[in-house]
């Protein structure tokens, strides 16, 4: 299992051989005199015996100095390198010939170290050298590496497909260009890999109301050995969602004359989208009154315009939701709102006859002459039977006893009395629906009675009572005016008379006291000199001269 090598050398005395292990050999080239050497890295069963040196003379009367030896070095390691890796055993030693190993103490790294250039010298002579060189065969022994070990990416739904979204590249330092990339993951009909370039590409469109992001493993495999790193892919939410309310349409019924700002229902739509795409603003689809709706919240509440049932019973309006208002595309749904009304008893009810048109001057006039009385008409204005219904009944008046009427027609009635004797004048207080009360000044007369005058009569009445009444009237005031002028005359008298006693009373006080009467030209205050506080009010004279110890006496 060996070869021979030979080189010729320079001088004629010393030849080195070296015997290489076919191992060690390229199988394509055993050629007798090859220097090469074929290494694999990371070799385990060290050390290793890689090759035989024998150094031999050409003559037979040549004999070793005892000083003579062999060199090694190396054009590619350093000597520290090169002892760290090789190291030349002498296993024979005579006079013929030397012979040594070459021993591998450590394996290569191909990833290092590719090849290494050896020279075996003799020290004697540098003239006598073999050369050889170590080629270092790959192995795959690194795993391929990615640049990163979290891959991210976003795309928008309803992107165009298929399209190519990244080429993945790993690195292997063994250097074989034996790598396969492949996938890990469930969505295998959505996203595709080439084996043999890395690149990586998209199948189908996405929908992110459905499936808002993906995450998968790229994994590249060097026949050995396999690395993963993960991948992260978030959809980017497009406006391609439509806004959705529970139903098409949603019916109101609400009472009528609803005060302002009665919240009657608030509405809600649904948007899939995000952000300003899922943002939602309500409005009404047309201008109305009634209603206003708040844009943000969609409650919906009345105005100051109430709804009238004698005017509108049932009430519609389209309501609009639009997502993205500020810019375009903005996409709206619509609700349709019904609204019934119910009919409240708020319209009172009205005489119509007697109306204005048939009295004169308020007064009722009615000819018994044929004996019959007269039937009262009144009108609601409620839609409603049960709102508009009218009933009569008599609540006072000074006709109440002489007159009835009928609960459900207002047909009235004149009682026959001794005390009913034509013409009968009063009036008449009727109560309608429990609701209206009017009162009816009432004229009831027969052939005999000519109304006209009777009413002429009336008003010169009422002209002498309304005189008298005014006379009064203004005597009244008059007299209460000159009490009160009296009172005032008297009681301001009484005062002044009070005071002016009191200040005779004084005087003559003062006209009996001596000191006072004294002749002065100086007056004085009496005073408190703890308190200051003013002692008398009276002035005291002291003569023509005042000392300073009578100020303070």
């Amino acid at each position: 299992n060996f070869t021979n090598s030979f080189l010729q050398q320079q001088n004629q005395n010393y030849f080195i051989e070296i015997l290489i292990p076919k191992l060690f050999q390229k199988k394509t080239n055993l050629d007798l005199n090859s220097n090469e050497i074929f290494l694999k890295e990371n070799l385990t069963n060290l050390p290793l015996t890689i090759l035989q040196l024998f150094i031999s003379t050409s003559s037979s009367s040549s004999s070793f100095p005892s000083l003579f030896n062999i060199s090694m070095n190396s054009t590619t390691l350093s000597s520290t390198e090169l002892n760290s890796y090789f190291y030349l055993k002498q296993i024979n030693d005579d006079n013929e010939q030397k012979s040594f190993e070459l021993i591998l103490k450590k394996s290569f790294d191909y990833e290092i170290i590719k090849l290494i250039h050896l020279d075996f010298i003799l020290n004697q002579n540098n003239f006598t050298r073999k050369s050889l060189t170590i080629f270092i065969e790959n192995i795959n022994d690194c795993q391929p590496t990615f640049n990163q070990t979290k891959f991210r990416f976003q795309i928008k739904e309803n992107f165009h497909f298929p399209f190519l979204l990244y080429s993945f590249q790993a690195q292997d330092q063994d250097d074989l260009n034996n790598i396969q990339y492949y996938l890990k993951t469930k969505d295998e009909n959505t996203f595709s890999i080439n084996s043999t370039n890395g690149q990586f590409s998209v199948l189908k469109s996405f929908d992110r109301e459905i499936k808002s992001n993906y995450s998968l493993f790229i994994c590249a495999f060097d026949q050995i050995y396999e690395t993963c790193s993960s991948m992260f892919i978030d959809i980017l939410d497009e406006n391609d969602n439509i806004c959705q309310f529970n139903s098409s349409s949603i019916t109101l019924t609400i009472n009528e004359n609803l005060p302002q700002n009665t919240f009657l229902i608030q509405i809600q739509a649904f948007d899939l989208d995000l952000n300003e795409f899922g943002k939602l603003f309500y409005s009404f689809s047309s201008n109305t009154t009634y209603l206003k709706i708040n844009s943000t919240n969609g409650i919906i509440q009345t105005t100051n315009h109430l709804f009238d049932y004698e005017v509108i019973q049932k009430y519609s309006i389209l309501i609009k939701s639009c997502d993205n208002i500020n810019s375009l595309p903005s996409l709206c749904c619509y609700l349709q709102l019904n609204i019934n009304l119910i009919d409240l008893n708020d319209n009172l009810p009205y005489l119509i006859y007697p109306s204005s048109s048939s009295s004169t001057d308020d007064l009722f006039i009615i000819n018994y002459t044929n004996r019959i009385m007269p039937r009262l008409k009144a009108f609601d204005n409620d839609i409603v039977l049960k709102n508009r219904f009218i009933f009569y009944f008599i609540i006072g008046g000074s006709l109440n006893s002489s007159i009835t009427i009928d609960y459900y027609s207002g047909q009235l009635n004149l009682l026959e009395s001794k005390s009913n004797q034509l013409p009968i004048y009063g009036t008449l207080i009727i109560s309608i629906s429990s609701q209206t009360n009017i009162s009816l000044t009432i004229l009831i007369h027969d052939y005999h009675t000519d109304p006209q005058t009777f009413i002429m009569s009336l008003k010169q009445q009422q002209q002498r009572e309304q005189s008298s009444s005014s006379l009064s009237s203004i005597l009244s005031p008059l007299f209460y005016f000159i009490s009160s002028i009296s009172l005032s005359i008297f009681i301001l008298l009484f005062i002044f008379l009070t005071f002016f006693y009191f200040y005779l009373k004084q005087k003559s006080k003062q006209q009996n006291n001596s000191l006072i009467n004294t002749p002065s030209t100086t007056t004085l205050s009496a005073r408190s000199l703890s308190t200051n506080k003013k002692i008398y009010e009276t002035y005291y004279s002291f003569g023509d001269t005042v000392h300073q110890d009578i100020i303070h006496l």
